[in-house]
């Protein structure tokens, strides 16, 4: 092994236990970091699928919407293998720094500044989830009427205080297992409804819609690529996850490929269905538009998603909180519960208040998906796998790395391009 690459694996290293005796061709240490709380595979597995159905998965039908639903599938099976070489290049990384947050690991690696724009990243990104959730909690309350905001910002804002901030006081992901597996059943149910409505209009000559399309012919498909990278970016918090897994060397890639296989499954569910049913009319939050259908199922929908981000909302809270102390206290292991449930607190007060006052999610994600998230998805763990590949000579993985980076700096660029010219150069030419 070069020496450049000495102090990668041997300085500041917190002591280590082996729960899983076997070492990798590449010898990358000690497997598990010693926590006082341990994920099954099992476990991980539902709480990395938690982590990625959030807000995303009501977009896929709007994206397949602007991109026609040929192209749109494309799109979607595309981010979700760019999103596995992701994991893969992050899991690598994690193995030989020893590190668990994304500035803790370019502090050891690169300089300074790479560690600053990595956790601004993450922060960015954990806060348009935040945000983002409290604005699909407030839209689904079907039951008050368009006169009744007050009302309707009073429940928000009861649900945000004495539900769901007590769960973000929750020491570990682990404690939150049984969340997931509630979440799973409601969008498993979610996509039943989808498919139920679809092939209910089907039945009486309302579906597929006229208006389908297999390809948009516009530039406005770019629309889609700040809202899939959502639904497939859970690189905020997936280090977080890999920490806490039991033998994460050999549990892994498992984990990765089986939450990519299950979402995956669930959003060509909802996304094709739910695109196929409303066409053009399609919302950026399909359950807007099934609300509209007024019936029983869909109603229980919308009730569900609500349960569903309450369960949810601690998921992304924590990764904040997890990249707010990495960025003041320089560590990934800080453990002070005052403070924890102070940063806590700020987190969801502070969502709330600007969910309450904005129209719909794709205000949000345009722009933190597709700045953050494209940087924190793609070009970080690029420029990880880039330099670790160099430290040790394997030109392939080099090579890996830089297709990474610059498939990341397309993403971004396209999807960031998009969200200004959508929301603020359009409408300033009106």
């Amino acid at each position: 092994m070069p020496k450049e690459y000495d102090p990668l694996l041997n300085s500041d290293v917190p002591s280590a236990t082996s729960d899983d005796s076997t070492h990798d061709d590449d010898q990358e240490g000690s497997d598990d970091v010693a926590m006082p709380y341990k994920q099954s595979p099992f476990s991980c597995v539902f709480n990395f699928v938690n982590t990625s159905l959030g807000s995303g998965v009501l977009t896929l039908p709007f994206d397949l919407m602007v991109a026609g639903y040929a192209l749109g599938i494309g799109i979607t099976f595309t981010f979700c293998l760019l999103s596995m070489a992701s994991y893969y290049m992050l899991i690598k990384t994690a193995n030989y720094s020893h590190r668990f947050q994304y500035d803790a690991v370019s502090d050891k690696i690169f300089p300074k500044y790479v560690g600053i724009i990595a956790t601004t990243a993450s922060i960015l990104f954990s806060c348009g989830c935040v945000i983002s959730y409290v604005i699909v909690i407030r839209d689904n309350f079907f039951f008050f009427t368009e006169s009744q905001t007050l009302y309707r910002n009073l429940l928000l804002w009861g649900i945000m205080v004495l539900l769901i901030l007590p769960l973000c006081f929750l020491p570990s992901l682990e404690s939150l297992k049984f969340n997931s597996y509630f979440i799973i059943i409601v969008i498993i149910y979610l996509a039943f409804v989808t498919v139920y409505t679809f092939f209910s209009k089907l039945s009486s000559g309302e579906a597929p819609h006229p208006t389908v399309v297999p390809i948009n012919k516009s530039l406005s498909f770019i629309q889609a690529f700040p809202l899939t990278t959502q639904a497939f970016n859970s690189q905020y918090n997936f280090l977080n996850l890999y920490r806490e897994l039991h033998s994460r060397k050999k549990n892994g890639p498992k984990v990765v490929n089986w939450t990519l296989l299950i979402i995956t499954v669930i959003y060509m569910t909802i996304g094709v269905f739910g695109y196929l049913t409303f066409g053009s009319t399609t919302e950026s939050d399909i359950l807007k538009n099934l609300a509209e259908e007024g019936s029983i199922l869909t109603n229980i929908a919308n009730v569900g998603m609500i349960l569903l981000m309450i369960c949810h909302y601690p998921l992304p809270v924590y990764a904040l909180r997890k990249s707010i102390e990495g960025a003041i206290f320089k560590t990934d292991a800080y453990d002070n519960k005052k403070v924890q449930y102070l940063i806590s607190t700020m987190i969801v007060v502070i969502a709330s208040l600007i969910g309450t006052f904005l129209s719909s999610i794709d205000n949000v994600l345009d722009f933190t998906s597709s700045l953050a998230g494209g940087t924190l998805g793609f070009i970080i763990p690029g420029m990880f796998f880039w330099k670790l590949a160099r430290n040790k000579h394997i030109m392939s993985q080099m090579v890996g790395g830089v297709m990474m980076i610059v498939v990341g700096i397309i993403i971004t660029s396209l999807g960031f391009g998009m969200a200004v010219y959508k929301w603020i150069v359009k409408p300033f030419m009106k």
